[in-house]
């Protein structure tokens, strides 16, 4: 991608303009005080619904990776995703102190699974409390990319229309529903998104924010594999960047080409060197030699040719295999094998906030109207990177949650900052426009607390419906299972049966029922209640017999259905 396509004169306005007028004093104490109400009641929409949560699917074998390499150096647990977010996870599990590990032995032989279940129900350890300090981190790491997103904002449309962006991350379903868990993706999306403001900062003011740049993409890359298929549009940006500057210093067409290809050079190699860092941080002697699965495609070639450690080359391809093979999704109440184009486009108008898709429509127009250098700017730094990760999206087998495109409506997000210059018939009418839209959508998203994961917008019916249209981690990824021990206590009398959708142990929360996958029964003389995760009825359907003429008496966290049997 060219950011400048014609010879220009030394100081071009696109590359030189003065970015918007900061606030003044009082202006600027209002806008603080703005982003701490934002930033404190996104704090503590997490911290008051994670502490229902039961662990979630991936949970507690991200949680074992994250204390298995702080405390033996073992890269092996787990080493299908990268190991950053989940360092950061341990760190908060092994900083209070008193975590009880199983044998050592464990985690350099059994599969991830065992290690994790004898680490949080085998080894004397609290699992709620260890659990509880593993999220504390990845919280932070929410409230960050807040923060980065409101900064990356601000530098596009001033600190005021920056509010904006701020307020529909912090009241994004997606970002609080999985930014109080121990996964990867909104650590990715920090990540990516920090480079991509790095690299806003090298094209409109500094050479020195390029080696920042390739930093925070070598740490997006030790945060989740996804992390590769944004690399191409990065790329495109840096050799622009470069390209741009050389030329604003007047540089010919031959010496501009020659930065711009250092650039990327310079961008490539601290992101590389990121991941080695990592890698030896935590093993020096990266004693783990994984075999490789026979994964295969061009992204399998370039896993090969990679300078990086084999640990990672050998996760790479881990998921580059399993992508390649069909597995199971749902949608709009049909089950399926392998990926379809519209998945992902679908499942973000499902769980995407009315008030932040009006949002984004009208940023799009109110973009046409604005300077060239501003439009260009988000343009090239927020909407290309956007549309790259949801198209490459659209093409992968793996159709399970909207957490995969997590970058998309957060750089949708950073574009709402638009709003604020909205002047139809010009008219000043964007700063009421924008407040209208972001009351709309924190009226729909707190409306749900605290079940975050199963928000469904209103056009869809809401999350009483979400188990029609989805599942998996768009909706039901296990987090209700000691919210349905409390359900079935306050309704007592009779046999439970569960089918559950995750890898927490049931008695462990209090909930004692007769477990459907492990024990074979007479269906024709079942009676009382059976508890089915939605996931099970969508994934599984030789478990659809339970809800064959009959429906749910209930729901627990609209992610446990409640079928009573005659």
């Amino acid at each position: 991608m060219k950011l400048s396509e014609t010879p220009a004169p030394a100081r071009p306005p696109e590359v030189t303009s003065r970015p918007p007028r900061r606030a003044t004093r009082p202006g600027a104490l209002l806008v603080w005080a703005a982003v701490l109400v934002l930033v404190g009641q996104m704090a503590a929409a997490m911290l008051l619904s994670a502490r229902g949560d039961a662990p979630t699917f991936d949970e507690q074998v991200h949680l074992t990776g994250g204390i298995a390499y702080l405390r033996y150096s073992e890269l092996r647990v787990n080493y299908e995703h990268p190991p950053l977010v989940k360092l950061l996870a341990g760190l908060g599990a092994l900083a209070g102190g008193g975590v009880r590990t199983p044998d050592p032995v464990l985690f350099e032989t059994a599969r991830q699974g065992v290690v994790a279940r004898a680490l949080f129900y085998g080894s004397g350890n609290d699992p709620d409390a260890l659990l509880w300090r593993g999220r504390l981190p990845m919280m932070a790491v929410a409230v960050v990319l807040a923060l980065v997103v409101f900064g990356f904002a601000r530098d596009l449309f001033g600190a005021g229309a920056a509010l904006v962006p701020l307020a529909f991350v912090t009241l994004d379903p997606n970002v609080l529903g999985h930014g109080r868990l121990v996964t990867t993706d909104v650590g990715m999306t920090l990540l990516v998104v920090a480079c991509l403001w790095a690299l806003w900062r090298a094209w409109r003011r500094s050479w020195r924010w390029l080696p920042l740049a390739g930093v925070a993409f070598g740490l997006a890359l030790t945060a989740k594999f996804s992390a590769i298929l944004v690399a191409p549009a990065v790329g495109l940006l840096v050799l622009g960047v470069g390209y741009a500057r050389a030329r604003a210093g007047a540089a010919g067409r031959g010496r501009a080409l020659l930065a711009a290809a250092g650039g990327a050079a310079l961008v490539a190699v601290l992101s590389v060197a990121v991941v080695w860092l990592v890698y030896l941080g935590i093993d020096p002697w990266l004693r783990f030699d994984p075999a490789l699965f026979p994964a295969r495609g061009a992204l399998a070639g370039v896993a090969d040719a990679l300078p990086l450690p084999h640990p990672y080359r050998a996760g790479l391809r881990y998921v580059l295999f399993f992508d390649q093979h069909d597995r199971p999704a749902y949608l709009f109440g049909e089950r399926y094998l392998g990926g379809r184009p519209l998945f992902y486009p679908a499942v973000l108008a499902i769980k995407t906030p009315l008030g932040a898709l009006a949002a984004w429509a009208l940023a799009l127009a109110a973009l046409a109207a604005a300077p060239r250098a501003r439009r260009l700017g988000v343009a090239a730094f927020v909407l290309f990177p956007a549309a790259w990760m949801l198209a490459v999206a659209m093409t992968s087998q793996t159709n399970i949650g909207v957490r995969h495109v997590l970058l998309v409506p957060v750089l949708l997000a950073v574009a709402t900052g638009a709003l604020w210059a909205l002047r139809p018939r010009g008219r000043p009418v964007g700063a009421a426009v924008a407040c209208v839209l972001v009351l709309a959508a924190a009226a729909s998203v707190w409306r749900v607390h605290p079940s975050y994961l199963a928000y469904v917008n209103e056009a869809f019916g809401g999350p009483d419906r979400g188990y029609r249209l989805v599942a998996d981690s768009n909706l039901d990824w296990g987090q209700d299972l000691a919210r349905a021990a409390g359900w079935v206590r306050a309704h007592p009398g009779g046999p439970v049966w569960l089918l559950y959708f995750g890898s927490a142990d049931p008695r462990a929360y209090g909930l004692y029922a007769v477990d459907l996958w492990r024990t074979r029964v007479d269906r024709s003389r079942m009676h009382g209640l059976v508890l089915v995760s939605a996931s099970v009825l969508a994934l599984y359907p030789e478990q659809r017999w339970v809800a064959q003429g009959r429906e749910p008496v209930a729901q627990i966290g609209h992610s446990i259905l409640v079928y009573r049997l005659p």
